[in-house]
């Protein structure tokens, strides 16, 4: 189901309690193209995947997922042993907990700019599951006080209050349950949960409100991960002004001066990663530009190359690494050893540009055409 995205949401609830501003600074920005990153955009992918398969309408990973496209991502064999580990640990969840009904990607709302969508919201006689799928492989993100389960807990209660009560009318235990698979980290718990009463979930939603009605103001902190507001900051960009007051090779202003570069670090890469955006977009930062990262030579027919590598007598186990064949660089250094002209080589190799990088103007690289000046250039064709 299409995601409906709201002015304040769960993923957005701890920034919107701490730093009550950040929605009027984000307001201010340039609008991008609204894509999001690669990392995002596979998240949304498996997600749609694992609505799927709680829908009952894929029953095959293998032959119904595999080699798909959902939201816009192929799904590969990278892919797999994350949707069986979310699987399994859902499973788990269910038998742990005695779950005996659940409700997959449902959207609620207080206000049309108040709401979300929970992944799975589960429940027996005794307690209420708002579970959350997490595919990111970076930051392992915790249950214990989440802000997003209890966003969604929040606006699943306005819309279903008896859900919360039990046969008896007391209230149910609320559990938040992540379920962040990373099969290729040791001692990692793929199943997370969090067991709280309604008495927290009253308070957050006391202090989400107060937040929302409140005096706005700006304070930095880990919720200004993912911030859209960052890049323009004022706290950030006046620590950027303090900063350059401080002598960084001084002991005495040491601690000061490390304060300021921990929180520093992740505004330098939303400055960097809005300048990117915006050039892509065709907006003009006056001293930069973005040109092609190097290209990387790739083979473009396998079969065909290794056709006419055994021509030239060379064993296939000279030119491969099981599975797969060496790369073109990695084959011209086995024919220079062998005496032999790599020309031929070139009609099987294709060099394609991984993307695009900031530099500064002085850089010798060619600029490289921003999306806006591509689309008006195939518009006039």
């Amino acid at each position: 189901m299409p995601l409906l995205h709201y002015k304040y949401g769960g993923s957005t609830a701890a920034r919107t309690i701490a730093c009550t501003g950040w929605h009027d600074e984000a307001a201010k920005l340039p609008e991008g193209d609204g894509g999001g990153s690669i990392f995002a955009q596979t998240g949304t992918a498996l997600h749609s995947v694992m609505e799927g398969i709680l829908e009952g309408e894929i029953d095959d990973i293998g032959g119904q997922v595999m080699g798909r496209e959902f939201e816009g991502v192929e799904m590969t064999e990278e892919h797999e042993p994350l949707i069986v580990d979310a699987l399994r640990a859902w499973d788990e969840l269910c038998q742990e907990l005695k779950i005996v009904d659940y409700l997959a990607e449902q959207t609620y709302e207080q206000t049309p700019e108040i709401g979300g969508t929970a992944d799975i919201i589960g429940w027996n006689d005794e307690l209420v599951v708002i579970a959350d799928w997490k595919f990111g492989q970076g930051i392992q993100v915790s249950p214990i006080n989440s802000k997003q389960g209890l966003f969604y807990a929040m606006v699943t209660e306005d819309e279903m209050p008896a859900l919360f009560k039990q046969p008896n009318g007391k209230w149910k235990v609320i559990v938040i349950a992540i379920i962040q698979p990373m099969p290729s980290r040791d001692g990692h718990e793929t199943l997370q949960l969090w067991k709280t009463s309604h008495a927290s979930l009253e308070l957050f939603r006391e202090a989400h409100h107060k937040a929302l009605n409140g005096k706005k103001t700006l304070v930095a902190g880990s919720h200004c991960t993912f911030c859209p507001a960052e890049a323009v900051c004022p706290v950030k960009t006046g620590a950027a002004h303090a900063a350059k007051l401080l002598d960084p090779t001084s002991v005495v202003t040491l601690k000061e001066s490390l304060d300021l570069a921990f929180m520093l670090e992740p505004w330098i890469k939303s400055v960097k990663a809005l300048a990117h955006e915006q050039l892509e977009l065709g907006t003009a930062v006056e001293g930069y530009k973005v040109v092609s990262k190097r290209a990387t030579r790739k083979w473009t027919d396998e079969a065909g190359m290794l056709k006419k590598l055994k021509n030239r007598k060379l064993k296939i186990g000279e030119v491969t690494k099981p599975p797969v064949i060496l790369s073109p660089a990695q084959i011209e250094g086995v024919l220079k050893k062998k005496k032999i002209d790599s020309a031929f080589i070139g009609d099987y190799i294709n060099a394609v540009s991984g993307g695009t990088v900031l530099v500064t103007e002085d850089d010798p690289r060619e600029t490289t055409l921003s999306a806006k000046a591509l689309t008006e250039a195939l518009s006039r064709l």
